[in-house]
């Protein structure tokens, strides 16, 4: 007994993965096997089945080494029949002192034999469910590097060159875009130039500045898309700004639409953003010394928007006031709602609620992984952007919209940004998704954001 315990156990663990080491059994043969010999007693290669009735049947300790891979695992209820595996051709042991098992149809030896089988399987569960922890923490380290990926370089984020233009597949385009915004404001009888100016970080930025078909108002509104989107996110927007007398810029961030592919690429959901936000400024200060400047932005834009007000003063000089549209507090909490929601309650789960309160422990640990390897990505950027920090700090008058069926976002993020001293207004879309709310409620929204801006445009 004591042989079978010290010897290596069974590791369930690797053999689950598919991946078993080189290890070694000391087992008992079972009497009935078949053990052609050759040569000086040398044993040829042969397969065992190990089953219950055949482990009652042993008579001798035998060494088994090399295991190949396990096709599958047996019965469970088949007690020591887990697997099949090969012994190589091996000389037979020299018989030693100590405890020797033999075969005998007393009750005694019989308890004998399963006492050793149960406690050579004991050890083996345990070094099983060690095993299986690894195994278990290396999917949910890959489950957390996809939700990553998906957060910082979205399937549908497309950047391409000024020569190329920008992208016309379908694939990529936002679902709730209509389809003249698709090919720009010229298919929508607008009248706009194309403009090109640099970052803060010196990346050249792409997009368009559109005039106003009403009287003119003397303001110019700079308005940014979202993570993965580029410049027509605001597009449809556009017509009732324009009709009264806003001047509309409109423009790629960083490595999005046709702006330069700059940094690591992909969204660093308002890092830079913040920075291009700042150029933008300075150059609309520069083009158009006699425009007012208000600032429009739309998630990671609403962001980028906040963040640049509060920790530059020449933007927080320059401009008159801010329209964020369903803005988050903080990259933390954006990734635990879009990890929770999207990734385990939609995705995984398929909405049940059963299965998602069963995985609790499962996204606990997902959620801290997912965590640290964003952050992980953007720690050679500057520190991340809080906007519920940065709120804080603005003067400037705010308008914070948010949509109540936001599934990226949630709204109570917008909520608690309300809290804030500078914004003077808030307003929750009913039924609204993200990015959703012109849309879901064209009236109302266009009611909020003129009223807003005349009220604060000077």
């Amino acid at each position: 007994i004591k042989r079978v315990v010290d010897s290596p156990p069974f590791n369930l663990g690797f053999i689950v993965a598919g991946c078993a080491p080189h290890w070694s059994v000391t087992w008992l043969p079972p009497v009935t096997a078949n053990r052609p010999r050759t040569g000086s007693g040398n044993r040829t290669s042969l397969r065992y089945r190990f089953t219950p009735k055949a482990a009652l049947e042993l008579i001798s300790f035998q060494s088994l080494t090399a295991a190949d891979r396990v096709p599958r695992l047996l019965k469970l209820r088949e007690l020591v029949s887990i697997l099949k595996m090969s012994r190589k051709t091996v000389a037979p042991p020299k018989p030693k002192g100590g405890l020797k098992l033999k075969a005998s149809k007393s009750s005694g030896s019989s308890v004998v034999h399963i006492s050793a089988i149960v406690v050579a399987l004991a050890v083996g569960f345990r070094s099983g469910l060690l095993g299986g922890a690894i195994l278990g923490f290396v999917m949910l380290d890959k489950l957390a590097e996809l939700m990553t990926q998906n957060l910082l370089f979205p399937s549908f984020l497309v950047n391409t060159g000024p020569e190329e233009g920008l992208s016309q597949d379908p694939n990529k385009m936002c679902p709730y875009w209509p389809p003249e915004t698709v090919t720009g404001p010229g298919s929508m009888g607008l009248v706009y130039e194309d403009v090109e100016f640099k970052s803060l970080d010196g990346c050249t930025l792409r997009g368009w500045v559109l005039k106003p078909t009403g009287k003119d108002r003397k303001c110019l509104l700079i308005m940014t898309h979202g993570a993965a989107r580029d410049r027509r996110a605001w597009l449809r927007h556009c017509p009732f700004l324009l009709e009264a007398g806003y001047t509309c810029m409109l423009f790629d961030f960083h490595a999005h639409g046709t702006s330069d592919y700059c940094g690591a690429g992909g969204t660093s959901l308002g890092l830079v953003e913040s920075e291009d936000v700042r150029g933008a400024v300075r150059w609309a200060a520069a083009a158009h010394p006699t425009l007012q400047i208000a600032l429009v932005g739309t998630s990671t834009g609403a962001v980028a928007s906040i963040v640049a007000s509060a920790s530059d003063e020449k933007v927080h000089g320059r401009v008159t006031c801010i329209v964020a549209e369903n803005p988050f507090l903080s990259i933390p909490q954006l990734a635990a709602f879009v990890l929770e929601n999207v990734g385990f309650r939609t995705l995984i789960c398929r909405k049940s609620a059963v299965f998602f309160a069963l995985l609790y422990p499962v996204r606990v640990v997902t959620e801290l992984l997912c965590l640290g390897k964003v952050m992980s990505k953007l720690k050679h950027l500057s520190g991340p952007p809080s906007a519920k920090e940065a709120i804080a700090r603005v003067t400037l008058p705010t308008l914070v919209m948010h949509g109540t069926a936001d599934q990226i976002v949630s709204h109570s993020h917008s909520e608690e940004l309300a809290r804030a001293p500078c914004v003077k207004r808030s307003w929750f879309c009913q039924g609204a998704g993200h990015c959703q709310l012109w849309d879901t409620d064209q009236g109302k929204f266009e009611e909020e954001v003129l009223g807003f801006l005349a009220t604060h445009v000077r």
